[in-house]
């Protein structure tokens, strides 16, 4: 196929839907650019969601944690007594 003009063209589904392949565009044709520029900010923005999903999981995890150690920490003092109990927290040697 020989093209005199640079194909009408924003992405990579659009290229495969004229059964084209990258290289079937000239390397310095602006067309070339758009579309690797496109396919870098559709992956940069699927990274960024992800990242997103990582935060809110890793706040939720923060969050359960926090709980299990109030837990944790309520079950030791209702155990011990309370200065030995602080002991233990401070990692600290508690004599019998």
């Amino acid at each position: 196929m020989l093209y005199l003009a640079s194909p009408l063209l924003r992405s990579l589904q659009e290229l495969e839907e004229h059964c084209m392949h990258l290289s079937d565009i000239a390397p310095h044709d602006a067309t070339r650019d758009l579309i690797l520029l496109n396919q870098q900010r559709l992956a940069e923005m699927e990274l960024s969601n992800q990242l997103e999903r990582k935060k809110e999981e890793l706040h939720q995890l923060s969050k359960h944690l926090e709980e299990e150690k109030k837990k944790t920490e309520n079950l030791l003092y209702a155990m011990l007594p309370k200065h030995v109990a602080n002991q233990l927290k401070e990692g600290k040697r508690v004599e019998a």
